[in-house]
Order: C-alpha cells, then sequence, then structure tokens
C-alpha cells in the first residue's frame, strides 16, 4: 500500500488510469487479502478512487506462467477501463498454474485455513526474527462459487472485493445498549 501511495502522491504527475499490483507469488485465496501486501496495494488504488487489480499466482511460477498472468491482466484490465467497477472495488485475480486456463470465472472469497503458528528464524546476522503463518495452508472452505474451485479447474479466478461491503450492519444491534455503560 506504501508503494501505491508514494506513486500517486510522490512519483507520479497526473493521476494513472487504474491500479495493478503484483503477480503475488503465491495465491491470495479468500482471507489471504486481508495479510496480502500485493492486495493492500491495489486496495490503496481503490481507496483513492481508482480502479485496481491485484494479481496473484501459484508460488515459484516460471516465467511463462507469468507471461501469460500478465496477459490475462491486460484482458481484464481493458474491460475495467471500458466498464468502470463500483467505487471502492478491487478486483482480486489468481491466475492457475497452466498456460492455456479455460478461462476467466467470477468467484466469490472463500476462507483459507492455516495452522496457527509462530516460527521463530535466525537471519544471517543471528538476529531472531518471528515468521507468522510458517507452515502452508491444510485446508479451504471449499466455498461453492469460491476462488479454489476455479482454480482446481484451471480457470482464472477473479473475484470483485468491494470495501463498502466489509461491515455488517445487522450486528449493530447487539452494542446499541452500551452506551452510558462504559466503565469510567
Amino acid at each position: 500500500a506504501d508503494c501505491t501511495y508514494m506513486g500517486l502522491f510522490e512519483v507520479l504527475k497526473v493521476p494513472p488510469d487504474l491500479v495493478i499490483s503484483g503477480i503475488n507469488d503465491g495465491y491470495n485465496l479468500g482471507t489471504d487479502v486481508f495479510y496480502s501486501g500485493t492486495f493492500a496495494g491495489a486496495f490503496e488504488g481503490a481507496l483513492r478512487g481508482l480502479p485496481a487489480l491485484a494479481l496473484s499466482t501459484n508460488r515459484g511460477a516460471p516465467e511463462e506462467i507469468l507471461v501469460a498472468v500478465s496477459r490475462a491482466a491486460i484482458t481484464v484490465a481493458i474491460r475495467m477501463l471500458e466498464i468502470p467497477l463500483a467505487a471502492g472495488t478491487v478486483l482480486n485475480m489468481n491466475h492457475p498454474d497452466v498456460l492455456v486456463p479455460q478461462g476467466i470465472r467470477m468467484t466469490s472469497l472463500g476462507k483459507r485455513v492455516y495452522l496457527d503458528d509462530v516460527e521463530k528464524r535466525l537471519d544471517p546476522r543471528g538476529v531472531p526474527y518471528y515468521w507468522i503463518g510458517g507452515s502452508p495452508s491444510f485446508g479451504f472452505d471449499n466455498l461453492v462459487g469460491g476462488e479454489r474451485g476455479a482454480l482446481i479447474e484451471n480457470f482464472i479466478s477473479l473475484t470483485p472485493v468491494n470495501q463498502v461491503n466489509i461491515s455488517h450492519p445487522e450486528e449493530y444491534a447487539h452494542f446499541e445498549n452500551l452506551n452510558g455503560k462504559v466503565a469510567r
């Protein structure tokens, strides 16, 4: 997100037509987007009113797959400029690990399940640091219409994520009666 911010407000002299972030080295599926710097870069653009696209593919993808992701991104970006998305929307695109996907499938965010894991590691100078979620994911919720299913079937997964829809007003009632009850 910081790179996008710097690009928009320091590097570029005129605003871009859209923001593309990635290609991320590893899929950003479901709840991954809430931890992803790639998605955050696109999200920063969406916060600034720009069309935004986050790109990801399988970890360690060879160059020819990265070229395929780039070509697919061009197709999606052109459509984004032709038909604007709702304000504040990021398209999260995950490209399967194949040169020629079956097509593009519109999907929904699912939930990726990780082991609750924190690994203590040492950097080359012997200084400790911590790696959160060090173990690979071990499950998905298998949401019908989700990203994982599209990738398994070799489709590009394209998920619109809108910042406006993150809060849940139906939960407000549970806390409205707390007014005047906060400890002083």
